[in-house]
């Protein structure tokens, strides 16, 4: 297809972890997690961004877990820290990756979106071994949220640099379309999350732990976890772990949890009214090509 034709892209394991907490309050949690990953990718790291637009060779003495950390544990985020590393070369698409963003929510903030830690896996990587890492990342450190599923995995240092030509390719690809509302960085998705509300609707995962403000949220409100008990693998104070390993079970769980829509409005260039309205039906839809 045309998107892909464009673009490199390949299939991983990606999983999001979610927290507002201040990063310089909880740097050995957070180093903790990023290292423990940081063990199960079999490449070497050959690209870095810190602006998510502009990407340099990440130089092959350094090991990227170190380099994390050195980042982490100085940083003071009173101003963010955004830090992207993945393996991916000019002619190849990453099979592994991992993208920390964080700083400081103060009140003042007109927009206070969550911070992140975010892996991809390679797809080759056991699903036990996700599956531990993910447990083991809310066992060392609250967080908010985390969801864990396959994606396609693009690199960002391809994507088109203008307006139009991003417009172009959404609308054209229904192969994108996919991935657009998929992603766990979807900016839509991150403002639903800021709400904090008893409402914490995702696109369907495999893997989903839900932190202690959630629960009590739901308890509070005499809300139960909209989850079929035989999915949820692990429950405390502080978490539940949900992970459904088969069609049918992610299948409930997709019925259960429906994938959340952001009210977007037609750019004002690129893109015309009729066309647009067409898409956003489309995107919305249920149709087989998107299963």
């Amino acid at each position: 297809m045309r998107f892909q034709k464009q673009h490199s892209t390949s299939l991983t394991f990606a999983m999001g972890f979610y927290f507002f907490e201040d990063p310089s309050e909880i740097r050995q949690p957070l180093i903790a997690v990023i290292e423990a990953f940081a063990e199960h990718f079999p490449q070497r790291f050959s690209r870095i961004s810190d602006t998510g637009d502009t990407f340099r060779n990440f130089a092959k003495s350094k090991k990227a877990a170190t380099f994390l950390r050195d980042q982490i544990a100085h940083h003071d985020f009173y101003h963010s820290l955004f830090l992207m590393l993945s393996d991916a070369h000019k002619d190849t698409p990453p099979t592994q990756r991992i993208l920390f963003w964080g700083r400081t929510l103060y009140p003042e903030f007109k927009s206070r979106t969550p911070n992140y830690l975010y892996f991809e896996l390679p797809v080759t990587t056991d699903i036990s071994t996700c599956w531990q890492l993910f447990q083991d990342a809310f066992h060392v450190c609250n967080f908010y949220l985390g969801v864990g599923n396959f994606v396609m995995s693009a690199d960002d240092d391809s994507m088109p640099r203008s307006g139009a030509t991003a417009a172009r390719e959404v609308r054209d690809s229904q192969y994108i379309l996919h991935t657009f509302d998929g992603t766990f960085r979807n900016h839509s998705y991150l403002t639903l999350l800021e709400r904090k509300s008893s409402q914490f609707l995702i696109h369907p995962s495999q893997f989903i732990g839900v932190g202690r403000e959630i629960k009590n949220n739901l308890k509070e409100l005499n809300l139960a976890f909209p989850i079929d008990e035989k999915l949820i693998r692990h429950t405390n104070d502080d978490c539940v772990l949900v992970r459904a390993d088969t069609t049918d079970e992610l299948r409930v769980l997709s019925e259960t949890l429906s994938p959340f829509y952001g009210d977007v409005e037609c750019p004002q260039m690129f893109w015309k009214p009729d066309p647009w309205k067409e898409w956003v039906s489309n995107a919305k839809s249920t149709k087989e090509l998107r299963v």
